[in-house]
């Protein structure tokens, strides 16, 4: 409803549209006479905005009362789909870095690789350093390992038999039967730790992201040097605050891949058309 005291340049008719747009929205809401209860308008003046709605495609009266139109989605379907990754997990990983005091990251899977996303380093440089577009090894990263473990042994069997782009050549390189054993400790806990497998002296934590159909479509890390906390201790201690994270961040993205224009290509596509690489 308009305020108690709109300012000068207040366009009281428009609100009036958008408060009768939200009462159409409403489940219980049928007829002219139900959204002149709920707006507390005349129901001659409801009707007439109606009228209008109907002309300009978002909302459909007929027999069966009154209905929005998926026009309405483009209200808010083409400033989603210009938003860029940052903004929208951006203070997620800001927060997690500033809370853990290590670099955190996303990344979604390139073949047999990760390719980061989304970034943010801190003032403690983890060698080999990595920014949104690097590539590396997925089977040697925390995030490789989270995205792998989402598919079935013979897929990840296919996806790794692609050669690499990444130059860095990882330390750990184990046989099927290894390799398969730690992404079923990782398909059972939710989350992978990596302790030096990438490079020497790195160490890290992930957690998957989903979308609207709980699949897997990009990973959440946070990485450090080694040193200090023994790694144990730190994976007990970070790992509570990158599960909350990861889950924030997949409340965040899940209406994303509900709307049409994210929908067709789906979330990873989505995060794909968000790299400036």
């Amino acid at each position: 409803m308009p305020p108690e005291d709109p300012p000068p340049d207040f366009v009281e008719v428009l609100a009036r549209a958008f408060d009768v747009l939200r009462a159409v929205a409403e489940p219980d809401v049928a007829t002219a006479a139900d959204v002149a209860s709920v707006v507390g308008l005349p129901v001659r003046s409801v009707r007439r905005v109606l009228s209008t709605l109907e002309r300009t495609g978002h909302v459909r009266v007929g027999r069966g009362g009154v209905a929005l139109t998926p026009a309405v989605l483009d209200l808010g379907c083409a400033h989603v789909q210009s938003l860029p990754l940052d903004e929208v997990v951006g203070p997620h990983l800001r927060a997690l870095a500033d809370r853990t005091q290590a670099s955190t990251s996303m990344a979604r899977l390139e073949r047999a690789d990760v390719l980061y996303v989304a970034r943010i380093s801190t003032s403690r440089i983890v060698a080999p350093d990595a920014e949104v577009g690097t590539v590396l090894p997925a089977l040697a990263t925390s995030l490789g390992k989270v995205l792998l473990a989402a598919l079935d042994p013979d897929e990840v069997d296919e996806v790794l038999a692609a050669p690499s782009r990444s130059p860095v050549a990882p330390r750990w390189a184990p046989d099927r039967a290894e390799r398969e054993q730690v992404l079923d400790e990782v398909r059972r806990r939710g989350w992978a730790a990596t302790d030096q497998h990438l490079s020497a002296g790195i160490q890290s934590v992930a957690a998957p992201i989903h979308d609207h159909r709980e699949t897997v479509v990009a990973a959440l890390n946070v990485a450090r040097c080694s040193g200090g906390w023994p790694f144990e201790a730190w994976v007990s201690a970070t790992v509570p605050d990158l599960l909350a994270t990861a889950q924030a961040v997949t409340v965040e993205l899940r209406p994303l891949s509900a709307l049409p224009h994210v929908r067709l290509g789906g979330l990873s596509m989505w995060l794909e058309d968000r790299l400036a690489v």
